[in-house]
């Protein structure tokens, strides 16, 4: 269990990426009207990968070992690799650019004390009132609070702090969140309800 938690949360460092960074080409590599075109096929083709993987990962775990399912992106990753390297040429223009790596590593820090103290509370037995659990929360809260002092000086602040004030930009922002935790929650839940409750296989419950 340990080396698959370990595989997933290296996984997750370099996947939680690539979205981000799909947006920045599209800003500094096309024009206004190429992205548009290629933000809507990039949508169906960010969705296409979460209806078929799941069942091929559910294959994998069946009929090879659930060690696969880390090997497979090997392969894949190549191939993308290769693709971008013979379609997309950097372009002439250069800039200077500094990275915030304050900014990352107080709201990374921030976000994971939030999210481990509910996977100990679940995993460990803890109470939400255990010296733990109440230690990690008051990390998340001063961390986060660090992360805004911290954009406030920022030269190029991960979240411009500005953009907060522009109730459009709050206004998706919140409908995204709200949207996206009904997805990810369905999503992570449905399959281990069809393998748990239902007692199908992990191919079957790749469909869910």
């Amino acid at each position: 269990m340990e080396l698959l938690l370990l595989g997933r949360g290296i996984q997750g460092v370099g996947a939680g990426g690539l979205m981000p960074l799909a947006m920045v080409i599209f800003g500094t590599t096309f024009t206004v009207e190429q992205r548009m075109k290629l933000q809507g096929l990039f949508g169906v083709m960010a969705i296409l990968p979460q209806l078929v993987g799941p069942i091929i990962g559910g294959y994998v775990v069946d009929h090879i070992s659930w060690h696969w399912v880390f090997f497979i992106n090997l392969p894949v990753s190549l191939l993308a690799a290769l693709l971008m390297s013979l379609g997309l040429h950097e372009g002439k223009q250069r800039e200077s650019r500094s990275i915030d790596y304050a900014g990352a590593l107080t709201l990374m820090g921030s976000i994971l004390s939030l999210l481990l103290a509910p996977v100990l509370i679940e995993n460990k037995g803890l109470a939400w009132t255990s010296p733990l659990v109440l230690a990690l929360l008051g990390a998340s809260a001063a961390l986060l609070v660090l992360f805004i002092l911290v954009e406030r000086r920022a030269k190029e602040p991960i979240i411009p702090l500005r953009l907060l004030r522009n109730r459009n930009i709050v206004a998706m922002a919140l409908l995204m969140f709200t949207v996206m935790c009904g997805l990810m929650g369905a999503s992570s839940s449905f399959p281990y309800y069809a393998q748990i409750a239902m007692d199908f296989s992990a191919t079957v419950s790749g469909y869910f």
